[in-house]
């Protein structure tokens, strides 16, 4: 009897997967899901409104400029889009706006303002 390796390297490649496939595969979940609200629709765009002047006033007093700046909040996720005239104002804005209670996640779209003239 001859061992033949081939033979040996097909059979272990075959348990593998068999194994393999039996196995459970976790379940991962990347982005949060905001849990069933009990409130109306006007009562959450009343909140939403209302975080989103609170993360103004924030940007506002932390010296953003928001202007240009446009600042949308939806169940505790807040976006902001528009433009910054200083680079260092688009990672600020978005630490301040994480600070603001209320806010659970912050997605930043600022692009900085280069004046053509």
């Amino acid at each position: 009897m001859q061992f033949d390796a081939v033979k040996c390297v097909r059979a272990i490649a075959c348990v593998i997967v068999t194994v393999g496939i039996s196995l459970p595969v976790p379940k991962v979940c990347f982005a949060q899901v905001p849990p069933a609200s009990s409130i109306s629709k006007s009562e959450q765009r009343k909140e939403d409104r209302q975080l989103a002047k609170d993360v103004r006033l924030a940007l506002n007093t932390n010296k953003v400029n928001t202007n240009d700046i446009r600042i949308l909040a939806r169940r505790g996720v807040v976006s902001l889009t528009g433009y910054v005239p200083d680079p260092s104002q688009i990672t600020k804005a978005a630490m301040v706006a994480q600070s603001v209670p209320g806010v659970t996640a912050v997605k930043s779209y600022l692009i900085l303002y280069v004046n053509g003239g």
